[in-house]
């Protein structure tokens, strides 16, 4: 009745539609719904909650009580649902983790959770029809329009999402079926070949092609995942046939290839905007087959449409009635071959449909068949998707389940399923010790890197501001070839002579001032660090080490006791008599700050006092810690700090040590060792991963006389 209020005729017009399925789907169905006591607004201005500054929020109770009625259930998820969806991205995505939530606490009906899309839809307009009513009488009370503007995008964002689609993920949610149909039952559909006999006996050769994102075939390199690159892949893949394929077209024959259903592809441009999801999620299946090949009709069934996009002709084909109706979808073959097709009523079963298109004619992609049966179609008819974002998955793949079976492929021949997350989180728990931990509250799967970025195993990007050792980026070219021309030659120790091993420890060294000249090379930084102690043992004749507050220098027995950061956190015993720890030199949080132009001087007496501790009972004191603390929070000291600390040190007859793990390889930017932004030269460097883009390499350099 107030719909005049809203000036707008776009905007009326989604209000009008929201009201239309309402009338149409929700009303003739609440009154047979269950009923009890809802709160009629529970919104967030309604909520009360505890906690805040810096503090998790916990909601503590809803207030304004005078909202509550007798109504049918579902409205109570409508309501808190349709708000929730407020200032999101996905208003679906929000909502449906709220019906999650709900439907665990609280079990559902089939029929309540059917109508909750359109209950959500006309809270929506319940909500902004209102503001412009109230807007209209007072244009200056800003109470009315704090819920309009995000109430209308959460609205319009819904209708942009077609309802069958919008149901299926409700249902999903909350623990149905995403679709009400019965399941696809391939026992029951009796399909006919679809390729001609002298091609189907090869299916029992096929080679199933691994094209998702942590795909060894392709590799991390971008440039394989474009058209050219694909082809050149893929066809090299299949040229290289095994005694099977031979055996099944002669020797040297191009074995037929499969890709599969439901695997995470990354065949778009990379990376992916990170914080983006990628339509990832591969809802057909393909078969790798030579050009010219014919495809017949599995089914019965009449021509729906026949599009021709840039990316190659697309033919719709329906099949079976009623509720065993569902579509085939066909891409990759000759637009020529399709023409007949639009002249037909019908299409017998076994029936020509068309012959495969070569690499021009398929959108630049290899000769195959992209076939996907789909059971509902949304409406989209041909243009509907080939893939889906990886947290719509269950959705999608119930919308377009697997067609593997109308390909004729034996059952042998299919790869086993990858294993899912859940599955590789308790193989991990159950085969490594549970004490090397994971990040996250839901770990990554992490499965390909490329440059600067990490790739999920659904291929989302992650910006990599964390992995400490890539040091000039995931899979860099000449890293990669120098390792592999490497490997095909040899691999051995350093009981050998070898030019290779010279020629590095000579380029390292003139990288170091002097003296530090003489170079050994490890496998990992905490060898490094414990033949450091080893070296510093051997020339003071004293155990006694100086580190830093929140260390971290390894993970070896001797390291553990000489890092805070292990020995005095959960599950240390705190530092053995011959570890003693210093202050961390921070100018921002500690005693000392940067207004003070003493403080590099002022951290250092600290160690200074140590220092002559020990001396005055016959000890030498060895120093180590990293040029700039990086566990401790990314520290950098105040200057003076590392000259003062080595000139005491050295005064009494000790040495210094230098962890340039994290700092080293100019990762600073200003400078190619940390310890040279402080214009100090340590008696021993330390350096790890970062010398191998994160390989097991690591390196200590010293002076001749500590060697």
């Amino acid at each position: 009745d107030h719909l005049e209020a809203i000036g707008d005729p776009a905007r009326r017009l989604i209000v009008e539609r929201a009201l239309a399925r309402f009338e149409a789907e929700a009303v003739p169905a609440l009154a047979a719904l269950p009923r009890f006591a809802i709160h009629g607004d529970a919104n967030d201005w309604n909520l009360l909650v505890r906690g805040g500054r810096g503090r998790p929020s916990v909601a503590v109770s809803l207030i304004d009580f005078g909202d509550m009625v007798r109504s049918p259930r579902i409205c109570d998820l409508a309501i808190g649902a349709a708000y929730t969806s407020f200032g999101t991205d996905d208003p679906l995505a929000a909502a449906a983790r709220v019906a999650e939530g709900y439907a665990e606490a609280y079990p559902l009906s089939e029929a309540e959770v059917d109508l909750l899309g359109p209950l959500i839809a006309v809270r929506l307009a319940v909500s902004v029809t209102n503001a412009a009513i109230r807007r209209a009488l007072d244009p200056h009370d800003p109470y009315v329009a704090v819920s309009e503007a995000p109430a209308w995008a959460a609205l319009e964002a819904l209708d942009r999402i077609h309802p069958r689609f919008a149901r299926a993920t409700l249902r999903a949610a909350c623990g149905f079926a995403p679709l009400a149909v019965p399941p696809f039952r391939w026992e029951d559909a009796q399909p006919a070949p679809i390729l001609p006999p002298a091609l189907a006996a090869r299916l029992d050769a096929i080679r199933p092609l691994d094209l998702s994102a942590g795909s060894l075939l392709l590799g991390a390199d971008p440039h394989h995942l474009a058209p050219a690159g694909l082809r050149e892949l893929i066809a090299r893949e299949l040229q290289e046939s095994g005694p099977e394929e031979r055996a099944q077209g002669g020797e040297g024959s191009r074995a037929l290839g499969l890709g599969l259903h439901g695997e995470a592809r990354l065949l778009g441009p990379l990376p992916p905007a990170p914080g983006t999801e990628p339509a990832s999620i591969h809802l057909g299946a393909d078969l790798f087959l030579p050009a010219g090949t014919e495809i017949r009709a599995p089914f019965a069934g009449r021509v729906v449409e026949v599009a021709i996009p840039p990316t190659g002709p697309r033919l719709l084909l329906e099949h079976g009635s009623g509720e065993e109706r569902f579509r085939t979808l066909w891409i990759g073959l000759e637009s020529a071959s399709l023409a007949d097709l639009l002249r037909r009523d019908s299409i017998a079963r076994g029936t020509p449909i068309g012959r495969i298109a070569d690499s021009e004619g398929n959108g630049g992609w290899p000769p195959s068949l992209h076939l996907q049966l789909i059971r509902d179609d949304l409406d989209l008819g041909a243009r509907f998707p080939t893939a889906a974002r990886p947290s719509e998955r269950e959705v999608w793949q119930a919308l377009s389940p697997d067609p593997t079976p109308l390909l004729g492929v034996p059952a042998r021949r299919l790869p086993r399923p990858a294993p899912t997350f859940e599955e590789t989180l308790a193989e991990r728990r159950k085969r490594l010790g549970r004490n090397l931990s994971v990040s996250y509250r839901r770990p990554l799967k992490i499965v390909r890197g490329w440059r600067q970025h990490l790739f999920d195993d659904d291929g989302r990007a992650y910006l990599d501001v964390y992995n400490n050792v890539a040091h000039v980026g995931h899979q860099h070219p000449r890293v990669v070839h120098a390792i592999q021309r490497q490997a095909a030659l040899l691999n051995t120790n350093t009981r050998y002579l070898h030019d290779n091993l010279i020629r590095y420890a000579e380029r390292l060294a003139a990288r170091m001032p002097a003296p530090l000249s003489v170079v050994y090379v490890l496998n990992s930084a905490s060898e490094a660090n414990e033949l450091a102690l080893r070296l510093a043992r051997a020339a003071t004749g004293s155990r006694d080490l100086i580190v830093l507050e929140a260390a971290y220098h390894g993970h070896t027995t001797s390291l553990i006791d000489a890092s805070p950061y292990k020995h005095a956190g959960p599950g240390g015993e705190g530092p053995p008599p011959w570890v003693h720890v210093a202050p961390i030199p921070d100018d921002y949080r500690g005693p000392y700050r940067r207004d003070d132009p003493e403080a590099g001087g002022k951290y250092a007496r600290h160690v200074e006092e140590i220092v002559e501790r020990l001396a005055s009972e016959g000890r030498k004191a060895t120093f180590l810690a990293e040029s700039l603390p990086s566990v401790g929070g990314q520290i950098v000291p105040p200057p003076g700090y590392l000259e003062a600390v080595y000139r005491a040190l050295r005064r009494r007859g000790g040495l210094a040590i230098a962890d340039e793990v994290q700092t080293g390889f100019g990762r600073l930017g200003h400078a190619f060792w940390g310890f040279e932004l402080q214009g100090a030269v340590p008696d021993v460097v330390v350096l790890g991963k970062p010398i191998g883009n994160g390989h097991p390499l690591a390196a200590v350099v010293t002076t001749p006389e500590v060697a």
